[in-house]
């Protein structure tokens, strides 16, 4: 669970600040109307998504006992992980 929950902490920096660049440099506009208004600020977004990444982690880290909570946090996880090869893939298209 630990190692889980760090990688995803991990993965989730390394979206953030390639978000962040990406945008800062027009390579890229975010399609998520949500998304698209934080952008603009990051500062913002990066509130934003500590505060939900922060709160998820807490509450997965919080019920690690639970068998639901373990495959959760494998699955987000993996999820992480998927979105962090679609970067590599977005970003060596620019190299």
């Amino acid at each position: 669970m630990h190692c889980s929950l760090g990688s995803v902490a991990v993965l989730s920096a390394l979206d953030l600040i390639w978000t962040i660049l990406a945008s800062q440099a027009g390579r890229m506009r975010e399609m998520n109307p949500f998304g698209s208004g934080l952008i603009e600020d990051p500062l913002l977004l990066i509130a934003f998504k500590v505060g939900v990444i922060g709160a998820a982690m807490a509450l997965l880290f919080l019920l690690r006992r639970h068998r639901q909570a373990q495959v959760g946090a494998w699955w987000v996880c993996l999820i992480c992980t998927l979105l962090t090869v679609r970067w590599l893939t977005f970003n060596s298209m620019f190299t």
